[in-house]
Parts: C-alpha cells; sequence; structure tokens
C-alpha cells in the first residue's frame, strides 16, 4: 500500500509540476514574441515616416515629384 501511494504522489506531484511550468514558460514565450513584434513595428514606422513632419515616405515622394 505504502509504495503505491509514494508512485501516486510522485506522479501526480510530477505531473501537475510540469503542467503548470509549461504554463508560465508560454506566457514568458508569448510576452517576448509579443515584444518582438512591436519592435519591429516601431522600427518599421521609423524607417518609413519622416521624424520630423510624420509624413509617409510614399507621400513625400509624390510630393517631390509634383513639385
Amino acid at each position: 500500500m505504502f509504495p503505491a501511494r509514494v508512485v501516486y504522489d510522485l506522479l501526480f506531484f510530477f505531473i501537475v509540476i510540469i503542467i503548470v511550468l509549461n504554463l508560465i514558460f508560454g506566457v514568458i514565450i508569448d510576452t517576448f514574441a509579443d515584444l518582438r513584434s512591436e519592435k519591429q513595428r516601431k522600427e518599421e514606422i521609423l524607417k518609413t515616416t519622416c521624424f520630423i513632419c510624420g509624413m509617409s515616405c510614399l507621400k513625400k515622394t509624390y510630393f517631390e515629384k509634383r513639385e
């Protein structure tokens, strides 16, 4: 009876710990993925937008051609 209870308790403990750790790691990985996509979005805005006037590069070239 005692060894069966020990095995049962250990299996339960390991399964619960594995599930909880997977949940925590999933949240951490998802948060870093969101941060990376937000950083990429900000870099894209900085590359395609004028820092002074806020116009996109496409509008800027349109107005330069028009003059």
